[in-house]
């Protein structure tokens, strides 16, 4: 029997689960832990170098958050893998930002090494649970989700949902871990859970508080995470009836995989047919898309796609390439039945074929046409343009992409700092292919003064029904695209005032054609004091 090959990312949760699970069938390729998400989206680690332990596996997997490794240990993995197993328990103890913006997971063997009180000057501890830890960690976990489909796209993605148990399996309470109680965790994982399964596309194996007990006779000793072994047995079995070996991930629905979501039926699929969108969130990036895309996943009309969608209408060859079309259309396979079905990559509105500040880009509003015709809405969000460039220069500053050293405008063209500003250039390429009505233009300054107003100006737009009660969540106050990390180096070594005031007077046109196209007034967008203010704040 070939067996299925299995790569965690997690930790003791994930790695003692899998030691209950059928060897015959099943076999280990590579295990990562000790690695935030936010450690694995960032850039290495180079102003300290990892302290010492005496044992092999800890100092590696020290070494590994230190080296952000995930992001070169899953393209290795690709050709390999048939079920990635996470779980989310390294999380706990959150994470430490540095100066330059890389990352330092907060584990038990950093702390037992006592390095925290030799962190550079200006490190700053999120903890866990707090608002600006999930809004970060949101981010990186959306990065980890895109790496695993881009280079794992046929591998099963199961996430671990197991609460912490306050009692172990003689009846004696659980201890805590690191001053956090098991009813302490237990309220604060079902966001970060929430967010895992969108990011990751993931199946979602869970049980309640009441089934868990920690073990008394665990072999790493007693925490509310080091679980009795009927546990383990759980998930091992759920994972062994419904992952068949080297089966694509994409063919399975795990009846037993109890999901935070609720399960819909589609219609069966006509043959030959691929289910597609008909709702794109298309850009601009760095302009509140993820917020919007978030905000809509929870409509009762509405179903997205996990996370950004690879930029399939990107590809000049998306169409007629029939194994990367079905992998596409997979994404829709289950929500057909739904009347709005979305995705999100927000740099699909970026258009250009020749600029001193872009590299060439294929036609993404032709192909969108060709496949989805003219009856697909696009909702584009748009910023003040130099804000935007300014928030894209960090974004790439934080993901090791750009060099704060290189500025805005030296920084490599492919990442589109500069040119995706331009933004009348964009819009008539896709108005040209689409038509305007398709187009539905949004303002990122309503989302900064009225998430509400905007949030009902996208539901508008393409005409979904209105349900009080979707209103009532705290979400839509919730905001996701902050880099708190990167926040000490704007302080020190804020873009300068010239770059700033060169970008003004690059995007006149631009906020020009904004403005007649909205009827808006946007005459904040044009003044250069403003910009200056809001763009080196201190």
């Amino acid at each position: 029997m070939t067996k299925s090959r299995v790569f965690i990312y997690g930790s003791c949760v994930s790695r003692d689960a899998f030691e209950h699970f059928d060897t015959d069938r099943f076999e280990l390729v590579q295990y990562v832990a000790r690695q935030s998400a936010l450690s694995a989206y960032t850039r290495p680690v180079t102003l300290i170098d990892p302290p010492k332990l005496e044992s092999a596996f800890q100092q590696r997997m020290l070494s590994g958050d230190f080296e952000s490794s995930l992001q070169a240990i899953v393209p290795q993995l690709s050709g390999q893998t048939d079920l990635v197993l996470v779980d989310l328990v390294d999380e706990r103890l959150g994470a430490y930002v540095l100066p330059d913006g890389s990352v330092i997971t907060r584990s038990v063997e950093l702390v037992s090494t006592g390095v925290e009180k030799d962190l550079p000057a200006g490190s700053q501890h999120l903890p866990f649970g707090g608002d600006l830890h999930f809004q970060y960690w949101s981010q990186g976990i959306a990065s980890v989700g895109n790496l695993i489909r881009q280079h794992l796209p046929d591998a099963a993605v199961v996430l671990l949902d197991i609460p912490w148990a306050s009692i172990d399996d003689t009846g004696t309470p659980a201890p805590d871990s690191f001053g956090l109680s098991a009813a302490d965790a237990n309220a604060l994982y079902p966001h970060y859970v929430q967010a895992a399964q969108t990011s990751l596309d993931a199946h979602v194996v869970t049980l309640g508080e009441h089934e868990v007990r920690a073990g008394s006779a665990h072999r790493w000793g007693p925490a509310p995470f080091h679980y009795s072994d009927n546990v383990y047995g759980y998930i091992s079995e759920t994972v062994e009836r419904h992952i068949a070996p080297r089966t694509p991930a994409a063919e399975h629905t795990p009846a037993a995989c109890r999901s935070t979501s609720a399960v819909r039926t589609a219609p069966a699929r006509d043959e030959g047919s691929s289910p597609m969108p008909n709702l794109i969130i298309a850009g601009a990036h760095r302009a509140g898309t993820l917020w919007l895309y978030k905000q809509l996943a929870r409509h009762q009309d509405i179903e997205m796609a996990p996370g950004k969608a690879s930029n399939f209408f990107s590809r000049p060859d998306a169409l007629s390439d029939k194994a990367a079309l079905e992998g596409y259309s997979a994404h829709f396979r289950d929500i057909r039945t739904s009347p709005w079905r979305g995705e999100r990559t927000p740099t699909y509105f970026w258009q250009t074929t020749e600029s001193g500040f872009g590299v060439p880009r294929p036609s993404t509003p032709r192909v969108i046409k060709e496949a989805l015709g003219r009856d697909v809405h696009i909702l584009l969000s748009l910023r003040d343009p130099v804000t935007r460039a300014v928030s894209a220069f960090w974004h790439y500053v934080a993901n090791g992409r750009a060099k704060v050293e290189e500025g805005i405008f030296r920084a490599n063209p492919a990442l589109g700092i500069v040119d995706i500003g331009f933004y009348e250039r964009h819009y008539r390429q896709w108005s040209d292919a689409l038509g305007e009505e398709a187009l539905h233009t949004l303002i990122f300054d309503d989302l900064e003064e009225s998430p509400r107003k905007y949030l009902g100006s996208a539901l508008d737009a393409v005409g979904a029904r209105d349900y009080p009660e979707f209103w009532e969540s705290p979400m839509v106050a919730r905001r996701y695209n902050h880099h708190p990390g990167i926040d000490a180096i704007r302080r020190a070594r804020p873009v300068s005032t010239q770059e700033i005031i060169a970008l003004a007077h690059l995007y006149e046109r631009d906020i020009r054609f904004v403005q007649e196209l909205t009827g808006r007034d946007l005459t904040a967008w044009r003044d250069i004091d403003a910009l200056i203010e809001r763009n080196q704040a201190k």
